[in-house]
């Protein structure tokens, strides 16, 4: 896969992950179970190194959850 798809995938499955916590990650993923583990590991360390800004409806402060800033 290329960085563009392991990149949707990645934000995917954070959107799931925050819509449901109990959700298994890239293995019980629909489609990334099939994959191979390279790429499941590789959805998985964009997902570890991903910089997420938190916010909330009404509220003007903006939380940004630490991740590695990329070189694309």
């Amino acid at each position: 896969m290329k960085k563009a798809e392991l990149q949707e995938h990645a934000v995917r499955l954070l959107t799931r992950l925050q819509e449901d916590p109990e959700f298994s990650l890239v293995y019980e993923d629909d489609e990334l179970s099939t994959t191979s583990r390279k790429t499941q590991l590789a959805v998985l360390e964009l997902m570890t190194t991903a910089q997420i800004t938190v916010t909330w409806p009404g509220l003007t402060h903006e939380w940004q959850i630490a991740g590695e800033p990329t070189d694309d």
